[in-house]
């Protein structure tokens, strides 16, 4: 990433405290010297709702969590897009057995 792809912006939080939001764009899609082009994202795992149920982060709206994805024009994925996605990231994942010694490098 560049400075370009990332900045910070400074707002007001509750109780009078400041809170900092940190943005960086990344590709969806990267291209692997042997695997060719591959879906490479995070989105399921930085989306907000990937803190429900959590004692604090769970409580607070989407957007204020610690972490959150949207589109690249700021809006918010639906629930119809967010089920796509992990049912497209769960066929194409590929799972690996480790032994114990294995190394992942």
């Amino acid at each position: 990433a560049t400075a370009a792809d990332m900045f910070a912006e400074w707002y007001d939080g509750p109780g009078g405290t400041r809170r900092m939001k940190h943005t960086a764009w990344s590709p969806l899609f990267v291209t692997h010297p042997v695997q060719g082009e591959l879906y490479f994202t995070s989105v399921l795992n930085r989306h907000g709702s990937w803190l429900d149920g959590h004692a604090v982060w769970g409580t607070f709206p989407l957007d204020k969590r610690p972490y959150q994805c949207a589109w690249g024009d700021g809006t918010a994925f639906n629930d119809t897009e967010l089920d796509e996605l992990r049912k497209v990231q769960d066929e194409a994942m590929e799972r690996v057995q480790l032994k114990q010694g294995d190394v992942i490098v």
